[in-house]
């Protein structure tokens, strides 16, 4: 075999592969989150800061149950597997709930640009055809543009211009507003976690779990579909440059964290919310 292509040479050409040394984790993303917090969870996983407070902090349990709940509800709703529910919300802790919470029932969850005036928000929800919106107030603002009444009319909604979407969830409201679920109300559900575990032991490393949007620079947003193989696989690539995959679950408590600054679009000491 020639020396350039053995896998103890030193790579200098993009194009050139090997295979890789660490194992693969064979895990969804949903379970990575379990496995984190059940490793870690008293460590300070949340860090975020309220318009209106002080600063806070989260531990890895605490949004462990409320993304539960979350998808606790979502499945007793009877949403089938493969759904697609898009996440329109900025920088807030209460995304990361939203955004696991999704993806452990089984359901992919379609990242919408939170940049987008409402006109261009028509393309990207009817693309992928979100099947329910997660909003805060700023995005509530944006779908008022679209359908005015949304507070008002019955579920589902279902209504054009944008058709697919039975409901919106709004976590920025305390009660339930026509076609708008209050978030806060669905965390204060008591969880069942046995449906739960069921669903995960259902999911596929191939089956789709996100869908991201480009920026749309040079044209429209192109919808970019990933399976929880290459989600997972990637986060615990990133971890791996300051923790080896192999030392006794270490590694865990980084991946989520580059799942956020990576993903989520949140950034080191920004005043939104990090992970520690």
């Amino acid at each position: 075999m020639p020396s350039h292509l053995l896998a103890t040479s030193k790579l200098t050409q993009s194009y050139y592969h090997k295979l890789s040394q660490r194992r693969l984790c064979s895990k969804t993303l949903g379970q990575l989150f379990d496995l984190t917090s059940d490793a870690y969870p008293k460590r300070e996983a949340i860090t975020y800061c309220p318009k209106d407070g002080d600063v806070k902090r989260l531990s890895f349990k605490e949004p462990r149950l409320h993304v539960d709940k979350f998808a606790e509800w979502l499945m007793k709703l009877g949403v089938q597997k493969g759904k697609k529910l898009g996440i329109l919300v900025g920088r807030r802790h209460e995304y990361i709930v939203a955004y696991l919470g999704i993806v452990k029932a089984g359901l992919i969850a379609a990242r919408l640009l939170t940049f987008s005036k409402a006109d261009q928000l028509i393309y990207q929800i009817n693309k992928v055809g979100c099947d329910m919106l997660v909003i805060d107030s700023d995005g509530l603002a944006k779908i008022r543009e679209l359908l005015p009444d949304v507070e008002c009319v019955r579920v589902p909604c279902c209504r054009e211009p944008l058709p697919s979407v039975r409901f919106f969830i709004n976590i920025d409201s305390a009660e339930t507003r026509g076609a708008c679920l209050s978030f806060n109300s669905i965390l204060s559900m008591s969880p069942d976690h046995l449906k739960e575990i069921v669903v995960e032991n259902e999911l596929q490393l191939d089956n789709p779990c996100v869908i991201f949007f480009s920026s749309g620079s040079t044209g429209r947003p192109k919808a970019i579909v990933h399976s929880n193989r290459s989600v997972s696989e990637c986060f615990l690539a990133v971890s791996d440059s300051r923790t080896p995959y192999n030392d006794g679950g270490a590694w865990l408590s980084s991946v989520f964290r580059d799942m956020v600054l990576n993903y989520v679009g949140l950034h080191p000491g920004s005043n939104d919310c990090s992970w520690r």
